[in-house]
């Protein structure tokens, strides 16, 4: 009996052994195994760099004589996410010239 206790425990401390010896790792920056690699370490895309074209140019000036989307003056106020001051004369106002498109209603409501 003790003969087949001693073998088995020197067993499982082998074991032990082996397997911290090899969890080890002379990398510290190693993250072990990984499941997904690409989720753990992505690809950073930097920002300028054109990667689906790179001969061409980037940051081009616009043509001349374009208008910028932002001094046509029918898209000007689709900049402003939000027309109304953040005070509370700004809140009274937006909460008596906005009013909701979709009616109060309990088929409405039902369907979310």
């Amino acid at each position: 009996m003790t003969g087949k206790n001693t073998n088995r425990l020197f067993t499982g401390f082998l074991m032990l052994v082996l397997f911290i010896t090899a969890s080890c790792s002379s990398d510290p920056l190693s993250p072990g195994v990984e499941y997904m690699p690409d989720m753990y370490r992505n690809f950073a895309n930097k920002a300028f760099v054109n990667y689906d074209h790179p001969d061409s140019l980037l940051m081009r000036k616009p043509v001349s004589g374009t208008i910028a989307y932002s001094e046509d003056p029918v898209k000007r106020f689709d900049n402003m996410p939000y027309p109304f001051p953040n005070t509370l004369e700004g809140y009274e106002a937006a909460g008596a010239q906005l009013k909701n498109p979709v009616p109060f209603t309990e088929a409405n409501l039902n369907a979310g």
